[in-house]
């Protein structure tokens, strides 16, 4: 809590808010008159002698301002019972214990262990300043504390969990009803993730069956978990108790409702509860892709309508200060001729810098390849540009439709040859743009270029034959083969190629 204002005696107060003239004494006292005249100028000084004097006559010994309440001269100290080096006489809320105190903790709030009388408190109280999460008070893994709340005051705990730990928290748990709204804000990381406010009259609590950040905790020393207590609004609240438990092994609880970030692979199960979370055989210790399928053959198809969702990518080129027409994707970004880029997993590029670029394994949840969504190339500025391939399997040879929807201008190579260019700035629209080509029975490679010069950035892709969308495909991230991933790791970073996207 903040220190309160000092209590200013109320003949200090007297003595400087109200204005008097002083009387002349009818005793021994002799009156001068000034009859002098009076000058143009008024050089008059009208402050009074109290003004004139100086605070730096405190500790001469003698009380001549209205700010002395005492001075001792040398023997002012700030210890107990002595007038105090700024001539104030010992007082409760200025920090320092005197005789007829039994404690003083330099405020006169009371909840905090000393009362404002200066009387020790029974209990466990908070302690001040604790109002951030940085300035949070380190608790026990069970046990109670009470604590008060001024006006726009919050009290922060900092909890200490084993890994897969979760939390019991209540205010005021012996009270049907509260008095006070009180909120709760549970911050991981000094980052704010949950915010909660009984509005039914109970009090404010964590349960971990209802609160996702109340369970599975992992340890402090790999995530901070501090709760913050506040007055709904900012109001004061006199008086709340907070107590806690805590327990272990959050695969206890049942009934659950768990989150994406606790439940990715949606089987029902917290991850924290698996040793397989991608039920690929892997157990998770050994798995370089824990929540990705990667441990045999994965077949990539079209979608119902058609369209291709998973290609290999080049990092994202960017092109500033290089001409172009309008948003033409430029020709020479790579060493070798496009036609005979081969788009795999297993293949490495050079780029126009003779630098070696590598191929990652991307599936969009959406028909729409959507490259701003990729951190590490959507963050990447505009003008830039951008590789995608794709190997496809057909059981015959026949005469299809490219459809392409490009944002902003794009090309598109079948088997090495270019069988359609936009130079259009443009949104992605799904079958923009028609082009007739061939496939060939067996494996055929599709390479595509898209331009972005601002906002969106992306594509959509399909083949149709006579009008309908070719759905009977086998698609391949590597060249002429079906991928079979067991556990692959192309660029050596300990990550999977199922889950690794140039990070």
């Amino acid at each position: 809590m903040a220190s309160p204002l000092r209590i200013i005696p109320l003949t200090v107060l007297l003595l400087a808010c109200t204005k008097t003239e002083k009387e002349p004494s009818t005793e021994n006292d002799t009156v001068t008159t000034d009859t002098s005249t009076p000058s143009e100028t008024d050089t008059a000084d009208t402050g009074t002698m109290e003004d004139s004097l100086e605070f730096g006559d405190c500790g001469d010994g003698e009380i001549n301002h209205p700010s002395e309440e005492c001075d001792d001269g040398e023997a002012n100290a700030n210890v107990a019972d002595a007038c105090r080096t700024d001539c104030l006489l010992p007082t409760c809320g200025d920090g320092i214990q005197d005789s007829d105190e039994s404690c003083d903790d330099g405020n006169l709030y009371n909840i905090d262990g000393c009362s404002d009388l200066c009387t020790i408190e029974d209990g466990i109280f908070e302690s001040e300043p604790n109002d951030q999460p940085d300035l949070a008070i380190p608790l026990d893994i069970n046990g109670s504390i009470e604590g008060a709340l001024w006006e726009y005051d919050s009290d922060c705990y900092q909890f200490t969990f084993a890994d897969n730990d979760y939390i019991s928290l209540q205010i005021n748990p012996e009270q049907e009803e509260c008095s006070h709204l009180i909120s709760l804000d549970v911050y991981q990381d000094g980052e704010l993730v949950e915010t909660d406010v009984s509005l039914d009259d109970s009090c404010t609590s964590l349960d971990p069956n209802q609160d996702a950040h109340a369970r599975f905790l992992p340890a402090t020393s790999e995530t901070e978990t501090t709760v913050c207590v506040s007055g709904m609004l900012g109001a004061s609240v006199e008086h709340y108790t907070l107590e806690w438990e805590t327990f272990s092994d959050s695969c206890s609880l049942t009934d659950l409702e768990l989150t994406e970030a606790e439940d990715p692979d949606a089987d029902l199960m917290a991850n924290n509860c698996e040793d397989d979370d991608d039920n690929d055989g892997i157990l998770d210790v050994n798995d370089n892709c824990p929540l990705d399928f990667n441990n045999g053959p994965i077949e990539y198809l079209p979608t119902d309508g058609g369209f291709f969702r998973t290609w290999v990518l080049t990092p994202a080129f960017q092109v500033s200060g290089i001409p172009t027409s309008g948003c033409q994707a430029l020709e020479d970004l790579l060493f070798l001729d496009e036609g005979d880029v081969s788009p795999s997993l297993t293949t490495t590029l050079l780029d126009y810098n003779e630098d070696p670029v590598s191929w990652a394994l991307y599936t969009s949840p959406i028909d729409r390849i959507d490259f701003n969504t990729i951190p590490t190339i959507g963050n990447i500025a505009a003008p830039r540009e951008i590789f995608s391939g794709i190997w496809v399997y057909s059981d015959t040879a026949r005469s299809v439709d490219v459809k392409f929807g490009p944002d902003d201008g794009g090309k598109v190579w079948i088997n090495g040859t270019l069988v359609g260019e936009t130079t259009a700035c443009q949104g992605a629209t799904a079958d923009k743009y028609t082009y007739p080509t061939s496939l060939n029975s067996g494996w055929n490679k599709v390479l595509i270029q898209v331009r972005d010069n601002g906002g969106g950035w992306g594509f959509y892709f399909r083949f149709a034959e006579n009008g309908t969308p070719v759905t009977d495909l086998q698609l391949s991230p590597i060249a002429g083969a079906l991928f079979e991933d067991y556990q692959s790791d192309t660029d050596g970073d300990g990550v999977g190629d199922q889950c690794d996207l140039f990070e």
